[in-house]
C-alpha cells in the first residue's frame, strides 16, 4: 500500500527504498505509542500532552518491529471502508498484513535503519 512509502523515496526497482517511511504511518505510530500531540508535531522533543501515552504506560522505550507492524495495520484500517475492526476486510487479511510487515525486519541493515527512523 502506498501509505507505507515516503512520498519522495519510492524506487520501482528497489521496493525497500522509502518503505515504512510514509508520513501517515509515522503519525499513526506516534499517535498510538508516543501520544496524539506528538503525532502533530513537526519537530522532535517532548510533547505537551497531558496523559501518558500507551508506549510510556507499557514501558516501551523504543520502536519494535511489532509496534511498527501494529501501527501499519491500524493505519490500513483507518484508510479502509470497514465500519468496525475485524481480522479480515473482504479478501484482505490484517493478520497476514501484520506478519508481512514483520517479515520485512528479517533484513538486519534495513531493520536497523527503519527502527532508527521511528525512534527519532
Amino acid at each position: 500500500p502506498s501509505f507505507l512509502y515516503s512520498d519522495d523515496a519510492y524506487d520501482i526497482n528497489d521496493f525497500d527504498i522509502g518503505l515504512l517511511r510514509g508520513a501517515f504511518l509515522l503519525k499513526v505510530y506516534k499517535h498510538i505509542f508516543t501520544g496524539p500531540s506528538s503525532a502533530l508535531k513537526d519537530t522532535p522533543g517532548p510533547s505537551a500532552g497531558t496523559k501518558a501515552p500507551i508506549g510510556k504506560k507499557n514501558g516501551l522505550t523504543k520502536p519494535t518491529p511489532e509496534t511498527i507492524a501494529y501501527a501499519a495495520v491500524q493505519a490500513r484500517f483507518v484508510l479502509s471502508k470497514q465500519a468496525q475492526w475485524g481480522t479480515d476486510d473482504g479478501d484482505f487479511s490484517n493478520i497476514d498484513f501484520f506478519n508481512a510487515v514483520l517479515a520485512l525486519f528479517d533484513d538486519e541493515e534495513w531493520a536497523t535503519d527503519t527502527l532508527n527512523y521511528f525512534h527519532k
